[in-house]
């Protein structure tokens, strides 16, 4: 080939061989290997009916039946109700069931040491800032888990949800699980 072929057709040559490029770069994309698909962890469906766990100041602790709906009053009045030491006024008895949920009733004397702590599963991100080295990010972290996940269950669970391990153990005797 002569030079001064190059020279005349070199920008349609460089435009074919750019064209050639991402032809086989769109080819690779749209036909190529595809990734493996991403594995989504979904907890297995629960087998039967919902159950809660009542403790506490009630006739008779338990795990009892509920149905979808039910409020707190009814897993006490299938505990066999409240008895006459219950601090009914710490818990709030208009709140849903929740399968797996453990709810402990306590006695008058419980509730005045309980009152001193935060209900991680009840308190808001305003009410979790007041825990020592809870800032609002963590608090939100701690709102936005139970959202996700159903009732926080003890320190794994917020350390799931985002807290550091010093965190959880700044916190450890000052919240509770209800």
């Amino acid at each position: 080939m002569p030079p001064e072929w190059f020279e005349r057709y070199k920008f349609a040559f460089l435009a074919t061989l750019l064209a050639a490029v991402l032809a086989l770069q769109l080819f690779q994309v749209m036909g190529g290997r595809r990734g493996a698909p991403a594995y989504v962890a979904t907890p297995p469906a629960p087998e039967g009916p919902p159950k809660v766990y009542v403790s506490g100041a009630v006739a008779r602790p338990g795990v009892y039946e509920f149905s979808p709906g039910d409020r707190l009053d009814r897993a006490i009045e299938l505990a066999g109700g409240a008895l006459p030491e219950a601090d009914l006024q710490s818990v709030n008895l208009a709140s849903l069931l929740i399968d797996e949920q453990h709810i402990h009733v306590p006695s008058i004397a419980e509730g005045a040491v309980a009152k001193m702590k935060v209900d991680v599963n009840h308190a808001e991100v305003k009410e979790l800032q007041e825990l020592p080295g809870i800032g609002q990010v963590s608090a939100e972290k701690i709102v936005a888990f139970r959202r996700l996940n159903g009732p926080i269950k003890g320190p794994d669970d917020l350390l799931a949800a985002g807290l550091t391990p010093s965190q959880v153990e700044d916190i450890r005797e000052l919240v509770l699980y209800r």
